[in-house]
């Protein structure tokens, strides 16, 4: 987190004071600076989903189920989690007319980012099994999630860093 905070002081009670309200804002701060974060990979995934994926489109089934969650940790009080990715969610399924025997998005989005195969003249392949070319229909895997996280890894800390920053502002000392 090094460049993150800038402190002003005229003397030692001032520190102190700073530095208990940087302690008791840095949780808050610490999540929505991650929320911003999610939220830029969240729209480069969406941006692969369309410019990567064949057929696919804005709005799409599996991109509607595209998102990201945060939280304070529960188990530790300076902590923040949060996740990326495409989910199963009940009212997108509904809106999109699927049952409960439908590949669901997350199945999808997985097998789209890994790549399938399957048995030419149907049937499940059987672990342990090998089985050659001539046999199997392969789907090349398209990493439209993983390219869209590692290949912004310095524009995620920019917006970490400018989120951060605005929030700690907010919440800063007032003397």
């Amino acid at each position: 987190m090094r460049g993150l905070v800038s402190l002003e002081s005229s003397g030692l009670k001032e520190f102190i004071a700073e530095m208990e309200g940087f302690v008791e804002a840095f949780p808050e701060c610490s999540r929505i600076a991650l929320d911003a974060q999610e939220k830029f990979v969240v729209e480069k995934i969406k941006q692969n989903w369309v410019s990567m994926v064949p057929n696919a489109t804005a709005g799409d089934f599996v991109y509607s189920c595209i998102g990201h969650s945060t939280e304070l940790s529960k188990l530790n009080t300076y902590s923040v989690v949060g996740t990326v990715g495409v989910y199963k969610l009940d009212k997108i399924d509904a809106q999109f007319g699927k049952k409960k025997s439908d590949l669901n998005a997350a199945q999808l989005a997985y097998w789209v980012e890994f790549g399938t195969s399957r048995l030419k003249a149907g049937g499940r392949k059987k672990k342990g099994q090998t089985y050659t070319d001539e046999m199997l229909v392969t789907n090349k895997p398209v990493p439209f999630m993983s390219n869209a996280f590692y290949s912004t890894i310095d524009q995620q800390e920019e917006v970490f860093k400018t989120a951060f920053n605005q929030a700690m502002q907010r919440f800063s000392y007032s003397g």
